[in-house]
């Protein structure tokens, strides 16, 4: 039976292109209503998508799509809904990747003008165009691995091994900008859409995607067609498609909100595992609600589905799950709550923009805290802090980039744990009822819900649950790299009372001044006196009359900021910013110090995180004199790179820090 639908959709998908390439010329410029801007011609922005506007926003998406596992590929059309944003550019620019062709392109069912060049679909805009156009492109082909994780759409078996197949898998993964690596899009996180997908499959699989499925029928011997519609509008590096032989059940948490469907598409393999690691489920829906609100996605499901992959993905109302996490034992219930929180944070209200990605991860990490104290106490979530902060990062983050630049943005472990960080900080400055109220306001403001935000939105909502400015106390954790580092000292006086005096004398060391909050505990004779100081000056003076002597006193007993009173450890490598920059075409000069011998390798990435080059430079000793490397503006195989933007990252053993660096030519 599996024999006899591949050589169908064999056939069926050479036929669809048979048609589509003798209707439709190649393109050419008499296609086009108006002159090809040469600007079209050149790379996207930094090599990846446009950040502008481009002169329209969509509204609506619809995927019609045919999916052949065996063959790996795809055929069919995405017909994009938009409105302009003023006049009418000369042209529209989507976003499609490589191994993809266009068949044919349609401006309100009229035939368009449209170019493929690199990672863009440009179509040309007729003459006296209405405020809206559908524009369907039809196109097939076999999507390439592509971005910084080697994503997109990928095709798998599900063994382990070419002897053990045990079927296939088809799974999408787009986050960052890896969407329109297998489907025409404006592939930009600002540009949220509602979507419809209809897929076509082998009647063996079962297609699972966002939103509710609203309709299951055959499409034709060995195919059926499944069609999930998504009402509330998504980014598109959150929509996504599954194929593959689930076994799929579905529960009610009538805890939540009106009553939530919870389904669950998993492999044959796994079920019975997966059905133990989903029993908290409800409950952890049933806790995000008490503080955000009601699961952001009135009218569709919360669904979980198994893919072949080493992480996980919060796609709108439809999580991916590696499969590595059925183990029966709930040891990665933290990642299901993570991406749970993420329906929330990232899915509800989304970045503007790809720098401000620890809006996502910082949240979402965070609540794996906030669910440890939940279920298991204070320390829980003490030590959760802990591990993610100076445990994990003994230089407080302070070899890395600043958290609303990071480089690069994904992956990139300082979005997660230094973003919970300052989350964290936040909690114990603005105190419990002040710190959850601004969680419930920030993420279910009706004026960011279901769109885009920026941090200087979450400063401004902190700053309206505090009642002030809370600028001061976010921005230099945000915007540097730097750490508060303390001297401090106390002095006890006499009291003609008979008690003492005590002076705590702090002071704030760092370049860049922070307002800090910081909790201190007192111990005499008497007992214990717990107290909180704000330092916003450089240096201030804090005193407590008691009985007795002082016998201890510690500054932030529990762990509520990051903080050194004493030299931090150096970082791995110390990276000076490159020079010149930007480079021109003798490439530019590295200077870098390594504070631990080791194995030293440089690597070169574009905008993208494609590694373009790497270079092994051997066992290097630690010293204080830097190392000089000079990049002679080429890959690794010796050839000229383009004009754009790269980033070149010096790695000591496993510690890297990386520069960000233009090109010109």
């Amino acid at each position: 039976m599996r024999a006899t639908a591949v050589t169908a959709s064999a056939c069926l998908l050479a036929a669809h292109v048979a048609v589509q390439a003798a209707a439709i010329p190649d393109p050419d410029p008499a296609h086009w209503e108006h002159p090809l801007p040469e600007a079209w011609l050149t790379d996207a922005v930094d090599g990846r998508p446009r950040t502008d506007d481009r002169g329209f926003d969509v509204g609506h998406y619809d995927l019609n799509l045919r999916i052949d596992p065996e063959a790996e590929t795809l055929a069919g059309d995405v017909t994009v809904r938009l409105a302009f944003v003023g006049a009418p550019p000369d042209s529209v620019v989507l976003d499609l990747g490589p191994g993809l062709l266009v068949d044919e392109v349609l401006w309100d069912g009229t035939p368009a003008g449209f170019l493929h060049h690199d990672e863009e679909l440009l179509v040309a805009t007729p003459a006296a165009p209405a405020d809206t156009a559908a524009i369907l492109v039809r196109y097939h082909g076999s999507p390439q691995p592509h971005g910084t994780f080697n994503a997109g759409m990928l095709f798998r078996t599900l063994g382990d091994s070419p002897a053990d197949p045990r079927g296939k898998t088809v799974f999408t993964m787009s986050e960052p900008w890896s969407a329109h690596s297998w489907w025409p899009c404006k592939d930009h996180p600002a540009d949220k859409a509602t979507v419809t997908i209809a897929v076509t499959a082998p009647d063996t699989m079962r297609v699972v995607a966002n939103g509710a499925l609203i309709a299951e029928t055959v499409a034709d011997p060995g195919w059926r067609r499944f069609v999930w519609d998504a009402l509330h509008p998504m980014s598109t590096y959150l929509v996504c498609l599954n194929v593959s032989q689930y076994v799929e059940w579905e529960e009610t948490c009538a805890a939540a909100a009106g009553g939530l469907p919870l389904t669950y598409h998993v492999y044959p393999d796994d079920a019975a595992n997966a059905a133990i690691e989903f029993e908290p489920v409800c409950d952890m829906i049933t806790f995000m609600e008490s503080i955000c609100g009601p699961y952001p996605f009135p009218g569709e499901r919360y669904g979980q589905v198994a893919i072949k992959w080493g992480g996980a993905m919060e796609h709108q109302t439809c999580t991916s799950l590696g499969r590595f996490i059925f183990t029966g034992d709930g040891r990665f219930a933290n990642i299901i709550l993570h991406e749970l929180a993420h329906q929330w944070f990232g899915d509800l209200i989304t970045p503007a923009d790809w720098p401000d990605i620890w809006l996502n991860e910082g949240f979402a990490t965070y609540f794996e805290a906030l669910w440890l104290e939940e279920t298991q106490g204070r320390e829980a979530y003490l030590g959760k802090m802990r591990h993610i902060g100076p445990d994990l990062h003994p230089d407080l983050f302070t070899g890395d980039s600043p958290l609303v630049d990071p480089d690069p943005i994904l992956p990139n472990t300082l979005v997660y744990h230094k973003g919970a960080w300052v989350l964290h900080m936040l909690r114990g400055a603005l105190g419990d009822a002040v710190f959850f109220d601004f969680v419930h306001d920030y993420v279910r403001d009706p004026a960011r819900a279901h769109g885009s935000v920026t941090t200087a939105d979450l400063i401004a909502a902190a700053s309206a649950a505090a009642g002030s400015d809370a600028g001061p106390l976010l921005r230099p954790w945000l915007e540097t790299a730097e750490a508060p580092q303390l001297r401090w000292r106390v002095e006890s006086l006499p009291l003609s009372s008979g008690g003492q005096r005590h002076v705590l004398y702090l002071e704030q060391t760092q370049p860049t001044l922070f307002e800090l909050t910081l909790p201190v505990r007192l111990t005499t004779a008497a007992g214990t006196t717990d107290d909180t100081v704000v330092l916003a000056a450089r240096s201030a003076a804090y005193d407590w009359d008691l009985d007795g002597p002082l016998e201890a006193f510690v500054l932030d007993p529990e762990g509520w900021l990051l903080f050194a009173d004493e030299p931090l450890p150096p970082p791995a490598v110390a990276l000076a910013p490159p020079r010149p920059n930007p480079a021109g075409a003798d490439g530019a000069r590295l200077s870098f110090a390594v504070n631990r011998d080791g194995p030293v390798r440089i690597t070169l990435h574009d905008a993208r995180g494609r590694e373009l080059g790497a270079w092994d430079l051997g066992e290097m000793s630690a010293r204080e004199a830097p190392y000089a490397w000079h990049w002679l503006g080429h890959d690794g195989d010796g050839r000229p790179v383009a004009s754009g933007t790269y980033w070149l990252a010096v790695w000591n053993g496993d510690r890297r820090a990386s520069r960000k660096l233009t090109l010109t030519r």
